[in-house]
């Protein structure tokens, strides 16, 4: 892992002191009723668990992280049942099953004001339901190249809608956004 920045975390790395991890950052949004552009992690997003992972947008000082795989679930309940994005299980990345909207738009990742990814909701989706194996293996989108988001740089993720998503009575629509990937943090 070859990066410019902080010179502990360098130090660490010719050194042989870094320690990688397998992880999953997550953000789950609700996404009723939006259109156009939207963003779902920012500066203001806190760590919520059963909503997302990332806290205020960054990685902690002295973790990065190199995304070698997305994956885009969606999901609607009734809300009499289920009224927030942590109280529902049925998510899909199954692209005939999401909303129009979403499976037609774009997922765009931005971290410290440089695009680092902009491509189409269906590159991360899945054309049938995954059989067998765990969703972390078979589920989602390599991408071609992996992507290293570095520590304490502003992170931002956007879904560009090619419509607006339902707002139907007594129903939430949801969607998970899914970075997968090794984690590089200084072994203490």
């Amino acid at each position: 892992l070859q990066r410019k920045g902080q010179a502990q975390t360098d130090a660490a790395l010719k050194s042989g002191a870094l320690v990688f991890d397998p992880i999953t950052y997550y953000i789950r949004y609700n996404i009723t009723g939006l259109s156009g552009r939207q963003q779902i992690v920012s500066e203001a997003t806190t760590k919520q668990i059963g909503v997302t992972n990332f806290d205020r947008g960054l990685l902690r000082q002295y973790y990065n992280f190199c995304c070698d795989k997305i994956t885009v679930r969606y999901a609607s309940a009734n809300v009499v049942t289920f009224n927030t994005v942590q109280s529902i299980a049925g998510y899909s990345s199954v692209l005939s099953s999401m909303e129009p909207g979403l499976r037609n738009g774009e997922l765009v990742v931005i971290q410290n004001k440089n695009t680092i990814i902009e491509t189409p909701i269906i590159d991360f989706g899945a054309a049938a339901a995954v059989v067998g194996g765990g969703a972390r293996d078979f589920d989602g989108g390599e991408l071609q190249t992996p992507k290293v988001f570095e520590e304490n740089k502003q992170l931002e993720i956007w879904l560009s809608l090619a419509q607006a998503i339902a707002a139907a009575t007594n129903t939430i629509y949801v969607v998970e956004v899914a970075l997968q990937g090794v984690q590089a943090r200084i072994n203490n």
